[in-house]
C-alpha cells in the first residue's frame, strides 16, 4: 500500500496524512502528456520523499532515480567531512 500523489503540490499535505505510518509516498507521472513536465515533477518528488514512481517511460525515470541518488550521495559526503 502506498499514497499516491499526482503533483509535487501534494506532497506536503500526503506526508501529514501519513503521520508516522510507514507508509510510502508515490508519485504517478503515467497521465502526464508532457514528457519535461512529468521529468521535473520526478525530479523534485525523489527528493522530497516518493519512494514509488507510476510511469509510462521507465528509461527516463531510471535516470532521474540515479541522478539523484548521486546528489543525495554528494551531499552526504560533502556533511561526513564537515
Amino acid at each position: 500500500m502506498a499514497l499516491v500523489v499526482e503533483d509535487v503540490g501534494e506532497i506536503d499535505r500526503a506526508r501529514t496524512l501519513i503521520g508516522d505510518r510507514p507508509v510510502p509516498l508515490a508519485v504517478d507521472t503515467s497521465a502526464t502528456a508532457n514528457p519535461e513536465e512529468a521529468l521535473a515533477i520526478e525530479s523534485v518528488a525523489v527528493p522530497w520523499g516518493c519512494r514509488l514512481l507510476c510511469t509510462t517511460n521507465v528509461r527516463r525515470t531510471r535516470r532521474v532515480v540515479e541522478t539523484v541518488a548521486a546528489l543525495l550521495a554528494a551531499q552526504r559526503g560533502q556533511d561526513d567531512r564537515q
